[in-house]
């Protein structure tokens, strides 16, 4: 019956009619560019097979087109739909005048079955997905007023869409989504207000800096923006229903909670799918994916290689899902958790235990491990983010970090520089001491970056000489960095498949050269060093975080496998 629950609320606001458009058209929408890699733009929808559609567009939109919906072939998804409908859809290459066009979607026999959609453009569209941090809007942020201002002077240029409609337990949907597509600069820039600020500032900051390119995508190319964000979702609610069942296979999920009671696909099946329709729907250009909160805490008995197997299932499910097999997705990792480099929960004493300083850095460690082996895959590291309570405020800084990993993996910017600070050996000796080596990416030393509830002031450090630290929360810095207790060092040692050993200890810095720092610390004596297999490393003072000198921390960007031992 789910099919006809889905077809009724595709006919809410057209009685008799005998042709429907896709939710995801409507005037003032961006059609997705063809590029390489990148399927022609598609129009689609469904109607009764005896109709003939007509799709026609004004200025040189390409066509006109007229197709017969049909019940067979490769892009039949609407079984087990009863006739007399069928599925229609019409592929076509973007034209060299992006827009805007007037498009006719009608049919020939029924005057009255017409759709017709103004301010219609081709450019890149980027869908930005996740839970409550995606999903905070920009009137909530800190910079909002910037944002305002910004969207107004991208006039234009930026269209937004937030994609509401059904959640689905009972597999797929077909019916359109809620949403439709805004001019960003409406109501003097507070058109975004209500929209995801990580989503809008990371798409306005691209569509600004495509518009200063003289060639390639050029400087008049416009940006789409689609969000489709839940608050306090899991990851198994993201992936289609065959990605959460694999993982569910390997023991890895709970057995009760959210899981069994939200099983797979819920989120995907009734907001994604519609839209993509297993390959045959719409396109974009990227993903951005900010989720991982709700499956982190230990009362949902979450594992972070449940969630590791899960955020793998989901980078390739989506990219059969957009049929596009190196579609790129950047993923937002968790901000910082404690110690001194940002607290994202502890502040939210409501929370209790659900979300625990060691469940939050095992996820960290998974989304890392997760998104290693991809081509076209990013992930943004935001240990020194995340002041002042679970949705914090200062969203800009992180779609700025999202924004120029897009530009390297997206449109291979060579003029970014995404260089993080790496470990290039690890070493734990049976007592217990973990000795880390960091190649810095940067020739120009050391950086003590406050975090972003302190003052914005930062040392740069070198092996030669030092600048005085003057940021008004970081500890005391005695010369060279060097020493105990001038930053602390999160470790997740990994010493079996399904578990973990997290936490905060101090540590020893010592600067070797102006490109590789070494920093050692001892583990609890409750961690057996000789079963330890791997570890992940953050390092952070007070208020600090310690990063190479274009401001990227020091993290590492995989689980660092212990191939040495004293």
């Amino acid at each position: 019956m789910q099919w006809l629950f889905s077809l009724l609320a595709m006919l809410v606001c057209r009685v008799n009619s005998r042709i429907l458009l896709n939710g995801i058209f409507n005037s003032n929408m961006v059609l997705q560019i063809d590029h390489e890699n990148i399927p022609y733009p598609r129009i689609f929808g469904v109607g009764y097979t005896n109709e003939t559609i007509e799709i026609s567009g004004t200025n040189g939109f390409p066509g006109p087109f007229q197709v017969t919906p049909t019940r067979t072939g490769a892009a039949h998804w609407l079984q087990p739909m009863d006739a007399p409908w069928g599925n229609w859809s019409v592929n076509f290459t973007a034209p060299a005048n992006r827009g805007p066009y007037t498009v006719t979607v009608k049919s020939l026999s029924n005057a009255s079955d017409i759709y017709v959609m103004d301010n219609v453009m081709f450019g890149e569209v980027f869908f930005c997905n996740g839970q409550s941090n995606m999903e905070l809007p920009v009137y909530s942020t800190d910079d909002k007023e910037a944002e305002y201002a910004a969207a107004v002077a991208l006039g234009n240029r930026i269209r937004i869409n937030f994609v509401g409609g059904n959640l689905s337990l009972d597999g797929p949907q077909i019916s359109p989504n809620t949403g439709n597509w805004t001019v960003a600069s409406g109501r003097n820039g507070t058109a975004v207000s209500d929209f995801s600020a990580v989503c809008w500032s990371h798409g306005r900051l691209l569509a600004e800096w495509l518009h200063t390119q003289s060639s390639g995508d050029g400087a008049n190319t416009v940006v789409g923006l689609v969000e489709v964000s839940v608050g306090g979702t899991t990851i198994h609610h993201w992936v289609p229903t065959d990605v959460g069942t694999i993982c569910n296979a390997t023991g890895l999920l709970p057995s009760s909670g959210e899981c069994v009671q939200y099983p797979p696909g819920w989120i995907y099946n009734g907001r994604m799918n519609p839209m993509l329709l297993d390959g045959h729907g719409f396109t974009a250009r990227q993903v951005l994916y900010y989720q991982g909160e709700a499956d982190s805490g230990e009362n949902d008995k979450y594992t972070a290689a449940a969630y590791e197997c899960e955020l793998r299932g989901l980078i390739t499910s989506y990219r059969r899902a957009f049929n596009q097999p190196l579609l790129p997705i950047v993923i937002i990792q968790l901000p910082g958790v404690t110690g001194g480099v940002g607290i994202a929960h502890d502040n939210d004493t409501a929370l209790g235990d659900k979300m625990t300083a060691r469940g939050w850095s095992a996820i960290q460690l998974a989304q890392r491990a997760a998104t290693t082996g991809f081509a076209n895959v990013g992930l943004v590291q935001i240990p020194d983010f995340g002041c002042c309570g679970l949705h914090y405020g200062h969203k800009f800084p992180v779609a700025q970090r999202a924004a120029n990993i897009t530009r390297e993996i997206v449109f291979k910017d060579p003029t970014v520089d995404n260089m993080v600070p790496q470990v290039v050996g690890a070493t734990l000796s049976p007592s217990n001491t973990l000795s880390v080596d960091i190649h810095l990416n940067s020739t120009k030393g050391l950086m003590l970056k406050p975090t972003y509830m302190c003052e914005s002031k930062v040392a740069i450090v070198s092996s030669a000489s030092e600048t005085s630290v003057n940021a008004s929360c970081c500890t005391s810095t005695p010369a060279g960095f060097e020493g105990v207790g001038i930053v602390k060092m999160l470790i997740n040692a990994t010493h079996h498949p399904r578990h973990y050993w997290g936490g905060w200890v101090a540590a020893t810095l010592k600067i070797v050269s102006d490109t590789l720092v070494t920093a050692t610390a001892f583990i609890p004596a409750d961690v057996n060093a000789t079963e330890v297999q791997a570890v992940d490393v953050n390092l952070g003072g007070m208020g600090c975080v310690l990063a190479n000198a274009n401001g990227q921390p020091l993290g590492t960007v995989a689980p660092i496998v212990l191939t040495q031992r004293h």
